[in-house]
């Protein structure tokens, strides 16, 4: 889950074809007017889209660090929580802390990228230019690491990307892309995502489809 293309790109994109119409889905069929009739409010809705968000990207994330667990065993590859001799990451951090890192940035970067797409789903209504628009934005984030380092950490799927971050030993690290960074980045796109949503969500018709 540390390779570039994988964790920036592929994964991402995938994740996306899952939530992209999370909350169009019930615009489209008209299900916004039933579910408002049970709901306290639109506030209220909007969060419970956003937890639904949460635990996709745990679940997408406990499933995928399994299934790369299980490739490796199936390839021989021994489970070791120890270092080897060419060890990408600083040998003072644990090979147990480096793991609950990386699912910590996957959840959290999966989460608030999640929330900003689903927000842009209410600006351009539909699914499929959604899940283009974030499969374009992933695509510029693996192209800044292969081409432009120097403006790396301002892209989003970035942010998943541990390897990248110092003190990890890459040959070249964007200076100031930390972990403490990516966690920022996190919760200011989290943050953002759920204020343009209760703008948005005031001024939609939930009681008619799109």
């Amino acid at each position: 889950m540390t390779q570039q293309f994988n964790c920036m790109v592929m994964l991402p994109s995938i994740f996306l074809i899952l939530v992209a119409d999370l909350i169009l889905s019930d615009l489209n069929n008209g299900y916004a007017g039933l579910i408002l009739t049970r709901a306290r409010s639109r506030l209220s809705w909007l969060l419970a889209k956003i937890c639904v968000l949460f635990v996709c990207a745990f679940l997408f994330t406990m499933i995928c660090t399994a299934i790369y667990l299980i490739s490796g065993l199936l390839s021989g590859l021994p489970l070791d929580f120890t270092w080897s001799s060419h060890s990408l990451f600083t040998e003072e951090t644990s090979p147990s802390f480096v793991l609950i890192m990386i699912e910590c940035l996957y959840i959290f970067g999966l989460t608030a990228y999640g929330t900003f797409l689903l927000m842009v789903s209410l600006i351009l209504r539909n699914t499929v230019f959604t899940w283009g628009t974030g499969a374009f934005m992933n695509i510029l984030s693996y192209v800044a690491w292969l081409k432009m380092r120097e403006i790396e950490k301002w892209f989003p799927t970035s942010q998943m990307m541990f390897l990248s971050q110092y003190p990890n030993k890459l040959i070249v690290n964007t200076p100031g892309f930390t972990t403490h960074w990516s966690l920022t980045y996190h919760f200011l796109l989290f943050t953002f995502s759920v204020l343009l949503g209760l703008l948005l969500f005031r001024r939609i018709n939930l009681t008619r489809s799109i």
